[in-house]
């Protein structure tokens, strides 16, 4: 193995060290797991994240392969999920959020191996309707 190749194959490892293949994956370690209550009903919660989501993502990080932004919403369970990744070399979940109504409000749960807290606080502004991009 060349010395380029290694550090490319070191620097791909670490990359992908904070990840899981699923989103169960994320959910089994629980240091994971952030939840928040937010006070707008579950559908406008979903459609402020994604829609701001949608506004705040740069383009693909890997030259090969392609970015998992996987939103589902289930009005019949009245809930929904997103799911963010890649695939190419394998498939790496980065965050799996669940949003569930609860009542009035709704209640946003992470699943996050890198910087939960920081990333939920983010969702629940976004859920609120802040539209800022920053973390």
């Amino acid at each position: 193995m060349t010395p380029k190749l290694a550090a490319l194959t070191i620097a791909a490892a670490s990359m992908l060290g904070g990840c899981a293949s699923s989103p169960e994956g994320l959910k089994s370690n629980p240091d994971n797991r952030r939840s928040a209550t937010v006070q707008v009903p579950y559908q406008l919660a979903f459609k402020r994240i994604t829609e701001t989501l949608r506004e705040c993502s740069s383009g693909p990080l890997l030259p090969v392969g392609q970015v998992i932004n996987d939103a589902r919403l289930y009005p019949d369970l009245k809930q929904g999920t997103l799911t963010l990744g890649s695939s190419g070399f394998g498939t790496q979940i980065w965050q799996h959020l669940e949003i569930n109504a609860a009542g009035e409000e709704t209640q946003l749960v992470l699943y996050s191996a890198a910087k939960p807290q920081q990333n939920l606080d983010r969702y629940a502004r976004w859920a609120s309707g802040s539209a800022s991009c920053e973390i």
